[in-house]
């Protein structure tokens, strides 16, 4: 999830068109939460988090769907929740990629 810090550019785009919900200090560059910080009349929160696992299914993506504090099992589990959900149709291509994956 993007973080905007004060003083760039995308913190005042946020601040101009939309809002602050969470604290970006809390934040970390990987969001391992799955949180947004901000969100926009045309994206709100749950958007966000929807497009988030979306785009990470889509890229192979698996650790940024992770949340830090659950366990191996449960995050794996809603990995292939969030792959089923999102990218069913080529559930293949995911499964090559973990035979594949050294």
């Amino acid at each position: 999830m993007l973080i905007p810090y004060p003083g760039s550019g995308v913190w005042d785009w946020v601040h101009k068109n939309g809002r602050m919900i969470g604290d970006w200090k809390t934040g970390s560059a990987l969001r391992l939460d799955g949180s947004p910080v901000f969100e926009t009349k045309n994206y709100t929160k749950e958007q966000r988090i929807e497009l988030f696992k979306k785009a990470n299914v889509k890229i192979h993506n698996y650790p940024a769907l992770f949340h830090k504090e659950r366990g191996f099992i449960e995050n794996a589990f809603g990995t292939i929740l969030n792959i089923i959900k999102y990218d069913g149709k080529n559930i293949f291509s995911h499964l090559f990629f973990f035979v594949k994956t050294p």
